[in-house]
């Protein structure tokens, strides 16, 4: 027999930030590793990164901060949620192809309910692409979860073409839900090979930051660019990144763009 319901939502404490997708090489484990944990960083914000992704393991392969934990079957996937609330944001990397094991978990144990309960808040990260096994998925998991989560909406222009996505019911459907976007710069081949190099040598995948100093002139701008390109943008979307945007020590600096300068048009390069 079911309890009468808390409507006082308790205080946020920790923001579970994560992507149940169904596709893979879309840019899940990117976003986080090399996008949302950097900025977490420079803001000196308290993190722990969970990699369940048993084939790739991408994240706990690099990140010496992270941890390995396999969700293989439902007493693995349960586990992950008994102990939140530890640290202001927590993100799972979750493997791809499984989202409908996901979700009907999270409805038969009523996951939501119990992180709620700890002040616990998730947010879904959904990619914007035409790849039809990411935006059923997504799909779903707007269906289930609703309003009960919040949503960041990732543009990743070096993976897929998203036009049509933002055509569809589902585009509709998060826009009311308040879901914010963020962008992911592409970066140059030059860079993302000087890395392959790098990685290569070490016989283990490099992080963006680990690269970094060994890395040439222009792929090291690169990098800073697009780091800071994403920083700032999480920096915009801070309440659904951290549970209180008061535990930011450091933010990005804001530079103007210079003011235009009034050349007269008729002057030549050179001319007297």
């Amino acid at each position: 027999m079911s309890e009468p319901e808390n409507t006082q939502a308790p205080k946020i404490k920790t923001r579970l930030l994560t992507s149940m997708i169904s596709a893979g090489q879309i840019g899940k484990t990117t976003i986080f590793m090399q996008g949302v944990i950097p900025w977490l960083e420079f803001a000196s914000i308290d993190w722990l990164a969970v990699d369940c992704d048993g084939e790739h393991h991408t994240l706990s392969d690099t990140l010496e901060a992270s941890v390995f934990h396999p969700v293989a079957d439902p007493d693995d996937f349960v586990t992950l949620f008994e102990e939140n609330a530890l640290v202001p944001v927590e993100i799972i990397d979750f493997p791809a192809q499984h989202t409908s094991f996901y979700v009907k978990l999270f409805q038969r144990l009523r996951i939501l309910e119990s992180l709620n309960a700890k002040g616990v808040r998730i947010t879904l990260f959904l990619f914007a692409t035409d790849l039809s096994a990411a935006t059923h998925s997504a799909a779903l998991m707007v269906e289930v979860f609703g309003d009960q989560v919040d949503y960041v909406i990732v543009e990743n222009p070096a993976r897929s073409k998203f036009n049509s996505f933002y055509r569809t019911v589902l585009a509709q459907q998060l826009k009311e839900l308040g879901a914010k976007t963020i962008e992911l710069p592409a970066l140059l081949q030059l860079t993302l090979n000087e890395i392959r190099i790098k990685s290569k040598e070490a016989e283990r995948f490099f992080s963006f930051n680990e690269a970094k100093p060994s890395l040439s002139h222009l792929a090291k701008n690169d990098i800073e660019y697009f780091q800071n390109r994403i920083a700032a943008q999480l920096e915009d979307i801070a309440d659904l990144i951290v549970p209180d945007t008061a535990l930011i020590k450091k933010k990005i600096v804001r530079i103007k763009p210079p003011e235009s300068i009034n050349t007269p048009k008729s002057r030549l390069l050179g001319a007297l």
